[in-house]
This record gives structure tokens, sequence and C-alpha cells, in this order.
């Protein structure tokens, strides 16, 4: 797997940050709106879409080889714990959200 889509905003996308690949998420889900900070370092890990012909957009980049690769682990490692761990997840969203 190279790449995964996520339609909406929830604890999956804390799981694949762990992984070697893309995510392309569509980022307009009134229940999950992060603030300034923790936005713009997501931005930095996922493509984070605001509407369908953009998610549509960078899977036809994926799927030919010119998306922009997003590796960066700062939302990872200020939010999240390295290891994984889904409790600590939960414990920090209530200060990712706004």
């Amino acid at each position: 797997v190279g790449a995964v889509l996520l339609e909406f905003l929830t604890s999956s996308l804390y799981e694949c940050m762990y992984e070697d690949l893309e995510i392309i998420a569509l980022g307009n889900n009134a229940r999950a709106r992060f603030n300034p900070t923790s936005e713009a370092m997501l931005c930095k890990r996922v493509h984070l879409c605001n509407h369908l012909e953009e998610v549509k957009e960078k899977v036809t980049e994926f799927l030919s080889g010119r998306l922009e690769t997003r590796k960066d682990v700062s939302f990872r490692e200020k939010y999240l714990l390295p290891d994984g761990n889904i409790d600590k997840v939960t414990k920090v969203v209530r200060g990712i959200l706004a």
C-alpha cells in the first residue's frame, strides 16, 4: 500500500501517521476542526483537501507518480506518542481540536 484515502478525519488518521505511506484526507468534517497550529503541522504530513475535487486531483497525482511526498513527523511527535499508543491519542485530541 502506497497511500491511504480518508473520507473523515478519525482516529484512523493517527494510526496512519506511523506508516510509510501518503495520506490523502477530506478535511471538511465539522466534527474535527483543528486549531491553526496543529493544522499547519498536520498539513506537513497529510494531503488535507477541502473539496472532493481536490481529493480526486491528489489521487490522480499519486497514481501518476507526481504526488508530493509528505513525511514530516512534527505533528506525530508533538501530539502522539512515538510508539503509537492509542491512549495518548485519546487524551490529547481535546487539545488538538479547536
